[in-house]
């Protein structure tokens, strides 16, 4: 099954922000989020996933203060800022639609997660126990020991048996470091940042060495194809100019 990180998911995401960039200045803040949205529906429906939402909203300057995720409604908020604003700084523009996709990655980590305990891969984190042992892990196990939404569990619960086995190495890398035996490093690791410590402190935890990886891949990808698109333009004006 394919995930995130598969080059073609990753080569058609970038394909939508090339599209979007070059849309951007004729778009309402409106119809620029409805862009943003189509592209994060693609990546989602590739991978077989359940979407984000995206919501648009005043959020507070910072390092990340274009975007952030929210784990608990399963949406990714991006700065009103962002959307009403222009395209002028090229690098940046791309840098915060790059890390949609990181924000995306974070939560096909938590899905694969999730769906990895419903399939008896993982126990139930923190040394939780099922409510009915007999029964083995239930969804209402899951929520209350994982913090996703009723919906995204029970997605994960009706596919436990399409559990990409494949991934089970680095899935297990991700639920140790967010659930398990090393959730209390990545905790402090968190708090340290909170506190005044550098945000790169966190990239070598595992689920944000891969997520940070793809952000990267994505954004190249996208340079190219805007790259390739303005020198289309710049080619055109010039053959409009000498009457070709």
């Amino acid at each position: 099954m394919a995930n995130l990180r598969d080059e073609g998911v990753q080569q058609d995401f970038a394909s939508a922000v090339a599209d979007l960039h070059r849309t951007w200045r004729k778009l309402a803040a409106h119809e620029r989020r409805q862009s943003l949205q189509a592209a994060v529906d693609g990546a989602a429906n590739a991978v077989q996933k359940p979407s984000w939402e995206v919501i648009c909203r005043a959020l507070p300057p910072g390092q990340d203060g274009q975007l952030r995720c929210d784990r608990n409604n399963w949406s990714l908020e991006v700065a009103d800022a962002f959307v009403e604003g222009s395209t002028d700084d090229g690098e940046a523009w791309l840098r915060t639609v790059s890390m949609v996709y990181h924000e995306m990655r974070h939560g096909e980590q938590w899905y694969l997660c999730a769906q990895a305990v419903l399939a008896e891969q993982f126990p139930l984190p923190c040394g939780a126990q099922p409510a009915d042992p007999a029964a083995g892990v239930a969804e209402s196990d899951l929520r209350d020991t994982m913090g996703l939404p009723g919906s995204i569990v029970q997605y994960a619960a009706q596919r436990r048996s399409q559990f990409p086995h494949d991934l089970l190495p680095v899935t297990r890398g991700w639920y140790d470091s967010l659930f398990g035996a090393r959730r209390r490093p990545q905790d402090r690791v968190l708090e340290t940042i909170q506190h005044g410590g550098k945000a790169s402190d966190h990239l070598h935890l595992p689920e944000e060495q891969d997520a940070w990886d793809l952000q990267q891949s994505v954004q190249e990808k996208g340079k190219a194809l805007i790259g390739s698109s303005l020198d289309s333009r710049a080619y055109d004006a010039l053959r409009s100019l000498f009457g070709e």
